[in-house]
């Protein structure tokens, strides 16, 4: 995860220095959500190509099944 840059105050240099409001907090919640849907998004991708094998191999067994039959 990427560091933000801060002055020796520990500034990240937006607003006046005072209260931030949680704004560091909420873009640490909004980079692990992002993170989170990413993780997300390739697990659903690596579901759907490994249902699309098994599909491919239940027709192949659906045919086979119907010449032997």
């Amino acid at each position: 995860m990427p560091r933000k840059n801060t002055d020796d105050s520990g500034n990240d240099g937006g607003g006046d220095g005072g209260d931030d409001g949680g704004a560091g907090e909420r873009r640490s919640e909004n980079t692990e959500l992002y993170h989170a849907r990413e993780v997300g998004r390739r697990e659903q991708q690596d579901l759907s190509r490994e249902n699309e094998k098994l599909v491919k191999k239940l027709e192949a067994l659906a045919k086979y099944d119907s010449l032997t039959a």
